[in-house]
């Protein structure tokens, strides 16, 4: 089992690189000059958030 304060661990160290890896691909990523069709809503969760849930599930399955 993962204790509270693992996750919250996990979810900063995350939230450090995802802020970042934003400003790395903001100032050297290629833009895209395309005009592909996006969604009219904003996505609710962070980067952060959905790249913890997917660390905590593997961890989970690794650990079963």
């Amino acid at each position: 089992m993962i204790s509270e304060s693992k996750v919250i661990e996990i979810y900063c160290k995350i939230d450090d690189f995802m802020k970042d890896y934003d400003a790395t691909i903001a100032n050297y990523g290629i833009k895209s000059l395309n005009s592909i069709k996006k969604r009219n809503r904003k996505f609710i969760m962070s980067d952060s958030k959905v790249m913890s849930i997917l660390v905590l599930f593997h961890l989970i399955e690794v650990s079963s």
